[in-house]
């Protein structure tokens, strides 16, 4: 399921640089083991290859947890080894490069398109905790701010 929204600023719905769109992955299933949501982990990384496909747009995905973002890096190495033509979005050389980071090392980093990997949600038992990791600790609805101002364009929430 996915939802879109843009939220009003001092120019309007026209302005379109705080959209925001939410992505529901029902089968998506945090594991308390591993602490990761392969499915979404999964998710994402084929979203950063379709939107390379087809915007120029620059694109960092940041993660709630450290062990959901370093599992999505992973993924993304996995496949860039076997699509080398888009080690273009990924060098250093490039002027804004694409980024995996997590909630607490996102401040101070802006691309045009921020995908947020909450990573959190029902088991495999369908429980679901309330533990969000950086969330719940003090000054957690900062790191949230913060998070949801380093996209010039868009964000779009995968959950």
């Amino acid at each position: 399921m996915v939802i879109s929204c843009c939220i009003q600023s001092m120019g309007g719905f026209n302005d379109f640089n705080n959209c925001f769109d939410f992505y529901y992955l029902a089968n998506g299933r945090y594991d308390l083991k591993s602490r990761t949501n392969v499915i979404e982990a999964n998710y994402i990384c084929d979203m950063v290859f379709e939107h390379f496909k087809a915007s120029k747009q620059s694109l960092g995905v940041v993660a709630f947890s450290d062990v959901q973002a370093r599992l999505i890096e992973d993924l993304i190495e996995e496949r860039l080894t076997k699509n080398p033509e888009y080690l273009q979005y990924f060098s250093e050389e490039c002027a804004e490069p694409f980024f995996v980071k997590n909630l607490e090392t996102i401040q101070g980093d802006e691309r045009d398109v921020i995908l947020i990997s909450v990573g959190y949600g029902y088991d495999t038992e369908g429980k679901m905790s309330l533990n969000f990791g950086p969330l719940n600790q003090d000054g957690g609805e900062r790191r949230l701010n913060v998070l949801v101002t380093r996209a010039r364009e868009k964000c779009v929430v995968f959950t």
